[in-house]
């Protein structure tokens, strides 16, 4: 429970779908570059997921940040193993 909010997203499955998605054929090679793109602007992937997770993994507040993360929260959005990671 944080704030109220219960999410079961846990750092450690974000981080390896996240991992996943950059390392591999997941996404089209435009979207994955965009991914690239927001992950460094936010000082990687470590760092990223930490603002995620101080965000609560809500979809909502990442987007109301708006910026590279808010960007960063709605192209992985669309991600089937990394929505469920990160934003369930």
């Amino acid at each position: 429970m944080n704030g109220g909010i219960s999410t079961y997203a846990s750092v450690w499955g974000c981080t390896q779908a996240i991992l996943g998605v950059t390392a591999g054929n997941l996404v089209g090679a435009a979207k994955l570059l965009k991914i690239k793109k927001y992950i460094s602007a936010l000082g990687g992937v470590g760092e990223a997921v930490r603002l995620m997770w101080g965000a609560s993994f809500s979809y909502e507040k990442m987007m109301a940040l708006g910026g590279a993360l808010g960007a960063l929260a709605g192209e992985l959005s669309g991600v089937t193993a990394v929505r469920n990671e990160c934003f369930q």
